[in-house]
């Protein structure tokens, strides 16, 4: 008859051992649940705040307002009217900018992970493609600034950056001013040509998307 195999050592340890195998699953479980919870719990977070931007996106009054300029120079493409632009066209300026400022919030939001991107870009993404290749002209030419100190042109690729990069990672046909700032403005600085101050923070993340370069103008 054969004996029964030896248990060694480890017998008189073999419930503390269970004990500890058992809590040690039970606590990763646990872990893992609480984690699912949290990413679950940001996710429908994400998914409010754009669903309430989207909401107030479209009864805005003043986003209907600055909504409304914008398409009427977009469909007469007369953005450049806008650079220094007589007093008359002061609030168009600010209309327009204001469109694209907003934009540009979105695509911060949505590079932080606070806004949702495949929602608003299944909402989206025709409008803000069609409205960034748009203006890219007036956008390039407002990325110029006069440095009155150093009498001459500075080029700010910071401006309007996170729309440019959202646009270009969303779309190939999208148009990228970064990669090609062409040449300075020949035309004499105006009070609108005052430069931004350099602020030294990492820029977005290159799309890695193709996109369409523009001619500048």
């Amino acid at each position: 008859m054969l004996s029964p195999p030896d248990p060694g050592p480890w017998t008189p340890y073999a419930g503390a051992i269970a004990t500890v195998v058992s809590v040690s699953i039970s606590a990763i479980v646990a872990v893992v649940l609480t984690l699912t919870q949290l990413s679950t719990a940001r996710a429908i977070a994400r998914m409010r705040a754009t669903l309430d931007l989207i909401e107030k996106a479209e009864s805005s009054e003043h986003y209907v307002r600055v909504t409304s300029v914008f398409s009427d120079y977009r469909r007469r493409d007369a953005f450049l009217d806008l650079v220094d632009p007589p007093e008359t066209l002061r609030s168009d300026r600010f209309a327009v900018l204001s469109y694209l400022n907003h934009y540009e919030t979105i695509a911060l939001f949505i590079r932080k992970k606070v806004l949702d991107g495949p929602t608003y870009r299944d909402w989206i993404i025709g409008t803000l493609v069609r409205d960034w290749n748009a203006a890219s002209t007036f956008v390039q030419r407002e990325r110029w600034g006069w440095d009155a100190n150093a009498r001459l042109w500075t080029y700010d690729p910071t401006l309007l950056q996170s729309l440019e990069a959202l646009a270009c990672s969303w779309s190939s046909s999208a148009v990228r001013l970064r990669t090609s700032p062409g040449n300075p403005p020949v035309t004499p600085p105006g009070p609108e040509d005052d430069p931004l101050p350099h602020l030294d923070f990492a820029p977005p993340e290159t799309p890695t998307l193709d996109s369409v370069d523009k001619p500048n103008p």
